[in-house]
């Protein structure tokens, strides 16, 4: 069992990105997390991550541009 469908956000994608590489670092200080940007499956379920739009006075976003996700419920 489990639900339909589970929303929630974090500033996911780290705050600088690397090309190719994705996230230098998680919200939870991880190195290049594996879930940092994009759509992927885990567990027989699919798993749609931002980066969301969130920024930090001190830190600036190099490489990772905000991003609003639209997602199209059928």
């Amino acid at each position: 069992m489990g639900a339909d469908l589970t929303l929630s956000g974090h500033l996911h994608g780290g705050f600088q990105r690397l090309l190719f590489l994705g996230g230098i670092v998680s919200p939870q200080c991880v190195p290049f997390p594996r879930y940092d940007r994009g759509i992927f499956m885990k567990n027989g379920r699919y798993m749609a991550v931002s980066v969301g739009l969130g920024s930090h006075s001190r830190i600036p976003r190099i490489g990772n541009p905000t991003e609003l996700v639209v997602l199209d419920l059928l």
